[in-house]
């Protein structure tokens, strides 16, 4: 309970680095893993376990210092030893000002470590974790992205795309003076290494060597990467592998044949990274496998909780789309299942992955019966989670196999058939909007596979949508569904009811607005409505550009535009407020089990409010594990009470002290349980009905807590009444409410 837990991609490595124990692989979304040679177990490795930063984009292992240097997109550096110790570096930012921190390479080399980055070489100190100079080697100072960093002898050689740099280590290297200047002969440098005392570049596939003063073609082939490491350079040729000898490459022998993305040679082994079967040792006949658990992509653009199991998506868009992979992962509280755009492009029909995934739909009585609303691509419907078929509906104006068009007449229907706002209601009907200036804006498809195209008429005018984005349902009236235009010059919130026939739209009303006034007489008039809640109570929350508004259950949309903004009182003696959260720009919303809203901003984190004034908790990549304080959705698990959240730099879940009631205690239960001696967070009683009063006893009969669920969840801080721990033993959580009763026990080991 109050515990984080980091959902990270770390499929598809891209860089390898050895010690004497372990493989670190660094995954292409950032993630940052290990295998441990004598277990031949993989650990994760995450702000959770210590690391400073979230997304790793360039790793190297110091064999001086027996550490591995850790280099993060926005410049942070962790050193982690062999005992999982990390150390973090002073940030670039300090040496670097306001010029770019992104890191381009990492070399470890005698004396130093050297950083490549956007501005140019820092030096580092990874014995006592400290920036030892920076050096500035463009003229007059200047900056320099320094792609590849090569020390040989007493020389240290820097390659930007075009230009090579050397400086002598006996000279003041932070005097741009002592640097010499020469232009490559080639275009597009990709690496740079040092294999038997020469250097060998790749530029644009071809590997070229030095040979005095001037550059020499080493290999007639082409060749994808190189990677030297103990004494071997191994080359990617023709999607095989192979090493460098003085009589030219040879092959290097395994099982099967790979999509490598590098390999490395260390301790008399093989090791390759690969896009779809992770991390390889390379035994020449039989190779091992080591797959990465998680999902396949950090992206958590959309999430949605059903049938105890999370579905997410990663998507995105805005006016136009934003070229993302389509790939969804299902979370059923344990595992991941990932689907991959590319096992989705070759079951559909159309040979067309998707892109760009904005929102999902399951069906309330089916798991594996579920829609993807592509911004681009149209919609998919998967059939037992695709296994047992994916069918694609994409514009169709021939043979008529769905109602959906493009977004202007006669444009490419492959990029622009753009679908959003995904939904099912109970009885299986499938809700989808569709972007388009010329044609029906809400398309249903009932059980029977049928396609109904709707038009939304407002003031007596049919509506047309840029950019939708949404559809739900309310609770007070199923009849009833909002929906978002989110922006451009059809924005606005609708409310239509369909009178209990959907796909007849003769009996709907429907009406839209775009202003609103609050409850001090003042006009609102957001320029993007964001998102949508409504709570237990029926109050519906509205996210836009600038802050969120709510309208109270008892408000009748068709007939007023008022609204109410939460004013949070300054407590100065002015007697003053100020608007909560007015200035945020409010990506996603949702009401937990205890009617407490968990709030996710554009830049600043995640909100958690109670009774519109009390601020929870506010979390940020700072104070927690959270990735990134860009939060893109929200879904919460309602019988567990656990709070998925969703950034652009990957998923993260908190045990939340809320949860959904439950009908009845038949299924409560505590956890963790048992509460093993290392365990000193709350501990929860979860499964409860509303308003459940919780006795905790002792053995004896002795009461050592009593307190109230919050929805359905009840939490104990595991102490006495005296505030010591609780002592080894069973204790009875007594739960009763006017809806029943339960008994739970709860096992203390000490």
């Amino acid at each position: 309970m109050g515990q984080w837990k980091l959902h990270l991609s770390y499929c598809d490595p891209t860089e390898l680095a050895a010690s004497e124990n372990y493989i670190y692989a660094q995954a292409k979304e950032g993630g940052l893993f290990y295998l441990d040679r004598k277990t031949d177990q993989l650990v994760y490795l995450s702000k959770a376990t210590g690391l400073k930063g979230t997304t790793v984009s360039h790793i190297a292992y110091d064999k001086k210092t027996k550490q591995l240097v850790i280099g993060y997109e926005d410049g942070r550096v962790d050193l982690l030893d062999e005992h999982d110790n990390v150390r973090q570096m002073p940030d670039l930012q300090l040496k670097a000002g306001s010029l770019s921190t992104d890191i381009l390479c990492i070399t470890p080399a005698d004396r130093y470590t050297y950083l490549g980055t956007a501005f140019g070489i820092v030096a580092l100190n990874t014995k006592k974790a400290e920036v030892a100079d920076t050096y500035y080697i463009g003229s007059d100072a200047s900056t320099v992205a320094v792609q590849q960093i090569v020390e040989m002898g007493d020389t240290l050689y820097a390659f930007s795309n075009d230009t090579l740099y050397t400086g002598h280590l006996q000279d003041n290297l932070a005097n741009y003076i002592v640097w010499h200047k020469e232009e490559l002969p080639f275009d597009q440098l990709q690496q740079a290494t040092l294999w038997q005392n020469r250097l060998y570049v790749l530029c644009d596939n071809h590997l070229y060597r030095r040979n005095g003063g001037r550059w020499e073609r080493a290999l007639q082939e082409s060749v994808q990467w190189i990677h030297a490491n103990e004494g071997q350079l191994l080359l990617y040729i023709d999607a095989h592998l192979y090493r460098m000898t003085d009589d030219g490459p040879v092959r290097v022998n395994y099982q099967y044949d790979y999509a490598m993305n590098t390999a490395i040679y260390a301790n008399g082994e093989y090791w390759a990274a690969e896009s779809n079967w992770g991390l390889i040792r390379l035994n020449g006949t039989w190779d091992d496998y080591f797959h990465t658990e998680g999902p396949n992509t950090n992206a958590g653009y959309c999430m949605y909780a059903i049938h105890d199991k999370l579905y997410t998506a990663a998507g995105g868009r805005w006016a136009v789309d934003w070229g993302r992979p389509g790939r969804i992962n299902i979370y059923d509280g344990s595992t991941w299942r990932g689907i991959n755009e590319g096992t989705i492009g070759e079951r559909v029909s159309t040979h067309h992955p998707p892109r760009d995934i904005s929102s999902l739909a399951v069906d309330p009585k089916d798991p594996g019966h579920f829609f993807a609303a592509a911004y681009g691509r149209g919609v998919y419907e998967f059939h037992n989670y695709g296994d047992d078929g994916i069918d694609h509906y994409i514009t169709d104006t021939i043979n008529h196999t769905n109602t959906l068009r493009e977004a202007l007449p006669k444009i490419d229907i492959w990029n622009y058939t753009r679908t959003d706002g995904a939904t099912m209601d109970e009885q299986g009907n499938f809700w989808v909007l569709n972007a388009t200036s010329f044609s029906y804006p809400l398309h249903i498809v009932t059980p029977d596979g049928k396609w109904h195209a709707l038009n939304l008429r407002s003031g007596g005018a049919n509506l047309t949508m840029e950019t939708p984005a949404g559809i739900w349902t309310d609770k007070r009236n199923k009849n009833c569904r909002w929906m978002f235009d989110q922006r451009g010059n059809t924005k606005g919130i609708i409310l239509m009811d369909d009178g209990g026939t959907p796909t007849d739209e003769s009996d709907d009303y429907c009406l839209k607005r775009e202003t609103f006034e609050d409850q001090n007489g003042n006009l609102i008039a957001p320029t993007i409505f964001r998102c949508w809640a409504q709570d237990r109570t029926n109050r519906v929350w509205i996210g836009t550009e600038k802050g969120l508004f709510t309208l109270d259950p008892n408000t009748d949309f068709f007939k007023t535009n008022a609204c109410r903004r939460i004013i949070i009182p300054r407590n100065d003696g002015t007697g003053l407020g100020d608007y909560l959260l007015g200035n945020e720009m409010i990506n996603c919303i949702a009401a937990d089990g205890g009617n407490r809203i968990w709030i996710g901003t554009g830049g600043s984190g995640l909100y958690l409010i109670e009774d519109d004034t009390i601020t929870v908790a506010h979390f940020t990549e700072n104070n927690s594990v959270l990735p990134s304080n860009t939060v893109q959705s929200i879904a919460i698990m309602p019988k567990t009470g656990e709070v998925f959240v969703g950034t652009d730099k990957g998923i993260v879940s908190y045990r939340s002290d809320a949860s959904e009631p439950q009908p009845s205690m038949s299924g409560a239960y505590a956890y963790p349980n048992p509460v093993r001696p290392d365990y000193g967070g709350l501990i929860s009683i979860t499964g409860l009905t509303e308003n459940t009063t919780v006795n905790i006893l002792d053995s004896g009969g002795n009461l050592v807590c009593k307190t109230r669920s919050n929805g359905g969840t009840a939490v104990w801080d595991g102490k006495l009444a005296d505030g010591r721990r609780a002592t080894p033993g069973v204790y009875t959580a007594l739960c009763n409410s006017t809806s029943g009763h339960a008994a739970v026990k709860i096992l203390v080991i000490r």
